[in-house]
């Protein structure tokens, strides 16, 4: 149980903010978004199991390698502009994901925010691997959304790419 404290901190808490540009309709990347085949293509689970895509609708994020699986919890949604879950995931407690999808001349404007973090050891550990989680999976949203595929590199070819490039050395 959330503590009343916990409950003040995750309102006024720190969030996630990301705003991407895709070459797709707002209605291709919402299905995208809340379609289970479709998700699990860009993001990561295995399987996406939803018993209804509608307010209250329960999302299951199964991956075959995890001995528990993540889920959401469709708070609101205004298809295809907006969508708000509650997220149960790796995080100390459940957070907030929202998705804006604002239309723009030829291509749509993403933003995305994931909510709640608290000000602590635990859930700073959460934040930096959330950030850098959902910053890859909504670059494969992208891909899969402009190219119909999803491509991640592998974690040691990125790292070498790295490595390789002369700008991120110490001078």
């Amino acid at each position: 149980m959330t503590s009343i404290e916990e409950r003040k901190a995750m309102i006024a808490g720190r969030a996630i903010k990301l705003t991407m540009a895709i070459d797709g309709t707002p209605e291709k990347i919402w299905k995208a978004i809340v379609t289970p085949v479709m998700f699990a293509t860009w993001c990561y689970p295995d399987r996406v199991e939803v018993d209804k895509i509608e307010v209250g609708g329960v999302y299951g994020f199964i991956t075959d390698t995890a001995d528990d699986e993540d889920g959401a919890e469709i708070l609101e949604m205004d298809a295809p502009k907006y969508l708000k879950w509650r997220w149960y995931s790796s995080e100390p407690a459940p957070t907030i994901l929202e998705w804006t999808l604002e239309p723009q001349d030829g291509y749509t404007l993403v933003h995305f925010v994931n909510s709640g973090f608290l000000d602590t050891p635990e859930w700073n550990k959460a934040y930096t691997q959330d950030f850098e989680g959902w910053v890859a999976l909504h670059l494969q949203l992208k891909q899969y959304i402009e190219t119909g595929k999803v491509t991640p590199p592998e974690a040691e070819e990125a790292e070498e790419l790295i490595h390789e490039d002369e700008t991120f050395e110490d001078h």
